[in-house]
């Protein structure tokens, strides 16, 4: 084309714009002028066609740079509402103008506001809902930007939901093909309907770019973040969220976190992580890092979302929590045991494999961490119609004091929610009334039975119960039968291998509270008792086979509750076994059977208290008993099993052969008892035990120590019979005198370390009542220790009693001896001993003696001794003796020792100075008296290797002095004259094989003195004296003392008789010298 030709279409370009342009500018002038004309003819023809009056307080043009038009407090009245817009501002499409069309460009609103009622039924439901199918999305104009500042909605329905939005801000622009970008802001939007808040949506923040109404298809970005609240149950939710989506695929990130609210009580949450469509044919969105928190549990999530799967939308992945508290969220776990709900509160490493559809949930792979082992297996939820949670979990190892420690004795604290489990939660706005949730109790919630069904099974190849150990134990949980309050019971089903056996049990628990109901039974079958015994010493059953059985009632929500409304039975029942620890040998038994009727228990430190009453019955080919025991058992703690305050009752009855008695054994035993396994002790209060034709009456105590058993009690025994006990005790029993056939003992009695020992004893022996204590100690050389006290001891009773036959010997040669001397015969010799069989008393080497015996009194040789002290020590077969006594106003001493081998060497030193002669004198009798302060010092020792021989065995030296004394002759009882006095009697000497020989016999008396020597010999009882006397009127008169020691003779030379015949001298030396030797020897014959 040429030059001209350019100009010349450029000139007619310019013309056409030039008339367009004065066209334009022709009508902004006529707008101008006519702009209130103009403006309100189209506000009229607004209202004609809404029905709504719209006013404009001011109409603005603009011309430059572009042309636009604003209104300033703009107002639309319809019926019951307003809106407001502060200031308003119209940019149209320039080119569209030109066109002669009026499409807006820029739209720009500040402080819209629209309040009132709206012609709407409700504002609660949701967009779209009761119609057929979605709506079709609405068009959008394009490249048209709108801009609103501060812009507020209070509109409410016919029903009374009220819609809010506050503080909106937004800056939006249309696009190509429908597209939306911008950014918009809000700071309240919230709905309420009559029965309070439904939501609230604060603190909005929008930005993104994309196609409202096909993201997934047209792609685009997105972030918004805020804050929403939901009825009474979502508090706070708090979103910041990214999608963006490109080519047909889309990606979502971003972080939830709130509280979610229960029973008034805020539960926190979070939730963060990604989401990825990279497939769009096949839709599946993956799920990638989606970490999340509820309360204290937490966990990650990775998985597929398949949005167009054949049955609808169905999640599998894998599922990581590092904690999991079934007792916090599911109701059933909220009915177990305090124990149990604590096990199941802390479950962590859970790891499970998942797959979600709307038919139910499977998880074909489970592991988990509880109580200390590891579990895995399988579960899910295998129908959505019908939900039940299933679990079948398996672990090597299990310790059920861990998980149960109810099961061991402990009592643990439960944990505590206060909020409901979520199985009893329910979203409905306003189906929870805030007020009632914060005063509303926890077992008040709906239980888990109401809403959700569970079957769980468990097993374990090893399971350990306290001390005991199991094997192939399973369990299965399921809902059992509702408890009277309608609320559900767990039922669990127990079976495992048990020493060699089966262990088999039922239980139904559940109710909540202290409204818990348990039902259990459970079943023992063919089990090892000596293997089970091993791992439960406490037990005694060694040997044989055990089963026993049981089923319990009760009701409560602590051990306390549950023990004290504690009902039900027991039996045990034991074959071809033994017991042993009870008794000093095993106990076999054919069969053993016991029987529990239990009524009540108690709890306390730790320890269960089984109440009721037990009957045992033994049956052996040896022994058989039965008995019986009212009261409680206790179970746990540092005792393990204890028995407290149980009325018992036992009747044992033993052959010969086990208990080595000549008749066997039959013993009945009643009392309190209280009984403890560790350390193993037996107790009985007001114990009754009779047997052995025998009864002891006070209290035993039975224990275990490391040096045997120990042995105590505190009573009283008394046998009637003593023939009949030994007869019954040994093949062979002594013969006892009349005197020790009755036995009667009191006093504390212990066994202990080999060690018996009597302490406060009060017994009645021979006539005689002894008090004091005493021990045997088993060592290598067994000792004896005693110190007993008697008020009165009667050697002579006691010589006639031990030895009756000597007695009655004794007494027909003094009944010989008084005869011979009323016919004036010779006395008759004693008899000679009979010789013995050679002795060998090397046995007393073998044990020890250390002991005292006091006395008040004793009688001995017709002599009385009071405060008699007697220590005795026996080592090494010698033996030592220190006694000390009062004899008639003197201290007499005697002190010796013995040595004990073939045969037995003994000395002794006796002393006793100042004695009053005539109370002894009296105290023995006779036809004479004999007075005077009197001293005595004699130190024998002899040898002998047989009886009969001590007296001819017999050496020594001995010295008697009287001083101050008189003889006086009696008749009948009667004095016969009146006492000669002397001022001196003394003797000494020595004894040789049983003499006694003296050559310095001393007699001082006012009318004569009287000096000489002499013989006693002891073994014949004779006596042999020549004496010198002098009186005042002739000395040296000879004088003879001689024959027997019991009818002494006294005779004077014949030539010096009839020399003093007439001055009587005869007649008063005999007196005076035979009378007083005789009434002096009369106390040691």
């Amino acid at each position: 084309m040429s030059s001209r030709s350019l100009r010349l279409a450029a000139r007619v370009l310019v013309g056409i714009l030039l008339a367009a342009v004065l066209m334009l500018a022709g009508g902004v002038y006529l707008f101008q002028r006519h702009s209130q004309a103009l403006t309100a003819h189209v506000l009229e023809a607004f209202s004609a066609a809404t029905g709504l009056k719209v006013e404009a307080a001011s109409v603005d043009i603009v011309l430059l740079p572009i042309p636009a038009a604003s209104l300033g407090d703009v107002r639309i009245h319809g019926e019951g509402f307003q809106l407001s817009v502060a200031y308003a501002t119209l940019r149209p499409d320039f080119w569209k103008l030109l066109q002669g069309e009026l499409q807006p460009a820029h739209v720009q609103l500040l402080r819209p506001d629209l309040a009132g009622r709206i012609p709407l039924d409700t504002l609660t439901a949701l967009p779209g809902q009761g119609q057929a199918g979605p709506p079709s999305p609405p068009g959008l104009p394009e490249a048209v930007h709108l801009e609103i500042q501060q812009g507020r909605i209070d509109a409410t329905a016919r029903d009374g939901s009220r819609l809010l939005l506050a503080n909106l801000y937004c800056r939006l622009a249309t696009g190509h093909g429908g597209r939306l970008s911008g950014k918009a802001s809000w700071s309240l939007l919230s709905l309420t309907d009559g029965e309070g808040p439904v939501f609230a949506v604060r603190s909005v923040h929008l930005d993104g770019d994309g196609h409202p109404f096909a993201p997934l298809r047209e792609g685009g970005t997105l972030r918004v973040r805020g804050q929403l609240e939901y009825g009474d149950w979502l508090r706070r939710l708090s979103a910041d969220i990214q999608w963006q989506g490109r080519g047909n695929a889309w990606e979502l990130a971003g972080s939830l976190n709130g509280n979610l609210m229960q029973n008034g009580c805020a539960i926190p949450f979070a939730l963060d992580g990604k989401a990825r469509l990279r497939n769009p044919d096949a839709q599946h969105v993956e799920l990638t890092g989606l970490r999340f928190a509820l309360a204290e549990d937490n966990g990650q999530l990775d998985g597929l979302l398949a949005l167009a799967a054949p049955d609808g939308p169905s999640l599998s992945g894998q599922l990581f929590m590092n904690r999991l508290s079934l007792t916090r969220w599911l109701g059933f776990a909220r009915d177990l045991v305090p124990g149990l709900r604590l096990a199941l509160d802390n479950i962590t490493h859970v790891s499970a494999e998942f797959q979600l559809d709307a038919a139910g949930l499977r998880v074909p792979a489970i592991s988990a961490h509880c109580s200390g082992s590891r579990f895995v297996g399988t579960g899910g939820v295998p129908s959505w119609k019908t939900p039940v949670v299933t679990l079948e979990l398996m672990a090597q190892h299990v310790n059920l004091g861990l998980a149960i420690p109810e099961a061991v004795g402990k009592r643990p604290s439960g944990p505590f929610f206060d909020h409901a489990p979520l199985t009893s939660f329910d979203p409905r706005p306003g189906s929870w009334n805030l007020r009632s949730q914060k005063t509303r109790e926890e077992d008040d919630a709906p239980s888990a039975a109401d809403d959700l069904g569970y079957d769980i099974q468990l097993s374990s190849l090893h399971l350990l119960y306290g001390p005991l150990r199991m094997q192939n134990a399973r369990v299965r949980i399921s809902p059992g039968k509702a408890a009277a309050n309608g609320k559900g019971r767990a039922r669990l089903d127990v079976r495992t291998d048990l020493y060699g056996g089966t262990a088999t049990a039922q239980a139904t628990i559940g109710g909540g509270g202290d409204a818990t109901e348990f039902d259990i039974a459970a079943r023992l079958n063919a089990l090892q008792a000596g293997a089970l015994a091993e791992d439960l010493p406490a037990l005694p059953l060694r040997g044989g086979r055990l089963q026993a059985q049981a089923s319990l009632r009760s009701r409560g929500g602590d051990i306390p509750s549950f023990l004290a409304r504690l009902s039900g039975k027991a039996d045990l029942r034991a074959d071809n076994g033994s017991l042993s620890g009870l008794l000093a040998k095993p106990l076999a038994y054919t069969s053993l059977g016991l029987n529990a009727q239990l009524r009540q228990g108690r709890w306390q430190q730790s320890r269960v208290g089984l109440g009721g009453d037990w009957t045992l019955q033994l049956n052996g080919r040896q022994v058989r008993a039965d008995g019986s025991l009212t009261g409680t058992l206790w179970l746990g703690g540092s005792r393990r099993v204890s028995l407290e305050d149980m009325d018992s009752r036992l009747h044992l009855a033993a052959d010969r052969e086990w208990s080595g008695l000549p008749e066997g054994l039959e013993l009945d035993v009643r009392g309190r008892l209280n009984a403890q396994a560790v350390p193993p002790q037996l107790r009985m209060a007001h114990a009754e035990v009779s047997g052995l034709a025998a009864h002891y009456a006070g209290s035993l105590q039975l224990g275990l120590a490391k040096d045997g058993p120990t042995l105590k009690g505190s009573g009283g025994l008394s046998c009637d019979d003593m023939r009949r006990t030994l007869a019954l005790v040994r093949e062979n029993p002594p013969s006892l005198p009349q005197q020790l056939r009755a036995l009667r003992v009191q006093g504390d009695w212990e066994y202990l370390a080999r060690r018996f020992s009597l302490k406060k004893l009060a017994t009645s022996l021979l006539n005689t009542d002894i008090a004091g204590e005493l021990s045997v100690e088993a060592r290598d050389v067994p000792q004896l220790r005693f110190a007993l006290s008697t008020p009165f001891f009667d050697v002579d009773s006691l010589r006639r009693t031990l030895a009756p036959e000597r007695a009655a010997a004794d007494a027909r040669r003094e009944e010989a001896i008084r005869k011979a001397i009323a016919e004036r015969r010779a006395i008759p010799p004693p008899p000679s001993p009979p010789a013995g069989p050679p002795w060998d008393l090397r046995f007393l080497k073998t044990f020890g003696v250390d002991g005292s015996l006091h006395a008040k009194r004793m009688k001995s040789w017709r002599l009385t001794l009071t405060d008699v002290h007697a220590p005795v020590k026996l080592a090494d077969g010698q033996m030592t003796f220190q006694i000390t006594a009062n004899l008639y106003g003197a201290i007499l001493r005697s002190s010796g020792q013995a040595q004990f081998d073939r045969g037995m060497r003994f000395s002794n030193h006796l002393t006793a100075d100042g004695f009053d002669l005539a109370q002894a004198s009296a105290e023995r009798g006779g036809d004479a008296r004999v007075s005077g302060r009197a001293s005595l010092d004699l130190r024998v020792s002899a040898a002998m290797n047989a009886s009969g021989q001590v007296l001819r065995a017999l050496d020594g030296t001995w010295k008697m002095r009287v001083q101050d004394g008189s003889h006086q002759t009696l008749q009948q009882g009667r004095a016969k004259d009146k006492p000669t006095l002397f001022s001196l009697l003394a003797a000494s000497g020595n004894i040789r094989q049983g003499i006694a020989r003296s050559g310095d016999l001393s007699l001082k008396a006012p009318d004569m003195t009287v000096r000489g020597s002499g013989q006693i010999n002891l073994v014949n009882e004779t006596l042999e004296c020549q004496l010198s006397v002098d009186t005042p009127t002739m000395d040296n008169i000879p004088v003879r003392v001689y024959g027997s020691l019991h009818d002494i003779k006294t005779s004077i030379s014949a030539g010096t008789v009839l020399l003093y015949a007439l001055s009587g001298l005869a007649q008063g030396v005999t007196g005076l010298v035979g009378g007083l030797l005789d009434g002096a020897l009369s106390l040691f014959r």
